[in-house]
């Protein structure tokens, strides 16, 4: 794998022996059969917390935390239609690695197959070089107690961001049918980490009963327990400024609205005395969010109001009244201080129509030095920035931005963000030194799209690949990711500030 630019941050277990690129990177494999599975972690001198820290009295940026839906806050698919079962052997099917034979490399496999075409490859045996083999007649899925011996060996699932070196992930190759049922086919030895997720995504057996919103089957959670936790603690704890912003291509936008309310009204069993009425999502702040073209050709992002939609991803109707027309003006609505909380449903079919290339996924803005693309003149075709980011002959006008560490930071939560520069559904819209001048005249901030290379490199800044099974078995752990892009963010700054 040679997109390595980007942080891998990791947790729980041992990293595999071999370093794997990246002068920043770590690295997770998770031995999966065992009761103490998931143990320790080496993490890199620029991301370790201290034993003893300091308090830290820098003033902080107001958050912009978006958080995907299906498979990163939900352990089930309700527009795909995938069951919670499906959606945790398909988790486990995206971090277990195989082995490519000699005449296969990554890159062939990212760049012959196209991300949404059926993978041709067979693998036979997992990165460690055992083989791939199916369940013995005597395997029970049912019993999640450790089996044998041989699971204590079953080959460690790996969530960091740079792939073994001469592997993939089972989910892309041919096996990827198999994905539903993974531990109870090819993934069998890991069945017992499949009961373990699910034991955690269980309420505690009180009597109490549980809040419909909270539950579709009246014990088990609805939304990841590590979201609420994050809220709380970043609200009540950290008494941090933040705003949660829910993107999705799906329809479920209103019921997972209908959950976090409960959540912020006391309903939740885990925080019987939380309260806050900001996060009270109302269809007033849910939103449709379109891609569109200028009168001059270039790209823009719209918002459009709910109006009793009914959920489809189906496209806008002539004449509906555009909220927001350009980027700034989206900003506008999303960093409000007084908007804790919105939802947004991405536009999936230019997604598609543009071969599902991160450059047209759910946008994420970038408005500091940190991903400036003044300079940038793109000649990816999936872009259309060629155009977009000419420079302009005549003298430009700048704008003054706001100082770096207290310009909202933008991160982003998606289990399908990857480190692959064709294959991702985040598109990192960063801003320019250069302004334009809208129909009425008045200047604005030039937003476009990194290219997919340079979207990689936002990994662990302002952009963050969830592996579910880590926020499923960490309630900590989107709360560490934050910390860490934080430090990044800074580090990053301060080595751009270094260049001059």
């Amino acid at each position: 794998q040679t997109f390595t630019r980007a942080l891998a941050f990791c947790q729980h277990d041992v990293c595999i022996p071999t370093r794997l690129g990246g002068h920043r990177n770590g690295g997770l494999a998770i031995a999966m059969a065992t009761s103490n599975a998931i143990s320790s972690t080496t993490r890199n001198d620029d991301t370790e917390r201290s034993s003893s820290p300091q308090k830290d009295t820098t003033p902080k940026p107001r958050l912009i935390l978006h958080f995907d839906i299906n498979e990163t806050l939900l352990v089930e698919d309700l527009a795909g239609g995938d069951t919670k079962e499906d959606c945790l052997n398909k988790i486990l099917a995206k971090n277990a690695f195989v082995k490519l034979d000699e005449s296969r490399s990554a890159n062939s496999i990212l760049s012959k197959e196209a991300p949404y075409e059926a993978p041709t490859y067979e693998p036979t045996h997992w990165w460690d070089g055992s083989p791939i083999t199916e369940p013995p007649p005597d395997f029970d899925p049912e019993n999640d107690a450790t089996p044998t011996a041989a699971a204590a060996a079953a080959p460690r699932l790996h969530t960091s961001w740079d792939w073994i070196p001469g592997c993939v992930p089972y989910y892309k190759t041919a096996h990827k049918q198999y994905a539903k049922q993974f531990t109870m086919h090819h993934g069998y030895l890991h069945r017992g980490v499949y009961h373990r997720m699910k034991r955690a995504l269980q309420f505690q057996d009180d009597g109490k009963t549980i809040d419909a919103r909270l539950s579709r089957d009246g014990s088990s959670h609805f939304i990841l327990p590590a979201f609420f936790h994050t809220i709380y603690t970043l609200d009540v704890v950290q008494k941090r400024e933040f705003t949660v912003v829910l993107r999705t291509f799906g329809h479920d936008l209103a019921t997972v609205a209908d959950a976090i309310s409960a959540f912020a009204t006391g309903c939740h069993p885990d925080y019987p005395k939380y309260r806050n009425d900001g996060l009270v999502l109302t269809t007033d702040r849910l939103y449709r969010g379109r891609y569109g073209t200028n009168d001059d050709d270039t790209v823009t992002y719209k918002l459009y109001g709910w109006n009793n939609h009914d959920g489809s991803n189906a496209d806008v109707a002539e004449g509906e009244t555009v909220l927001a027309d350009t980027d700034e003006e989206v900003l506008s609505i999303i960093e409000c201080p007084q908007t804790a909380i919105c939802g947004i449903q991405d536009d999936y079919h230019h997604w598609a129509n543009h071969d599902y290339h991160p450059s047209s996924g759910k946008p994420v803005w970038v408005r500091d030095s940190s991903a400036d693309v003044t300079d940038k003149i793109s000649t990816d075709k999936h872009l259309g920035a060629t155009d977009e980011l000419k420079r302009s002959s005549s003298k430009t006008e700048t704008n003054s931005l706001t100082p770096p560490l207290l310009t909202p930071h933008h991160i982003i939560f998606d289990d399908n963000i990857h480190n692959d520069p064709n294959d991702g559904i985040v598109a990192v819209r960063a801003s320019s030194k250069q302004s334009k001048k809208d129909s009425d005249g008045k200047s604005g901030m030039l937003f476009a799209p990194l290219n997919g290379y340079e979207t990689i490199g936002m990994q662990g800044i302002h952009l963050v690949r969830v592996p579910t099974l880590e926020p499923v078995l960490s309630k900590s752990w989107f709360l560490e990711q934050i910390e860490r892009c934080e430090v990044n963010k800074r580090k990053h700054q301060n080595e751009l500030n270094e260049r001059g």
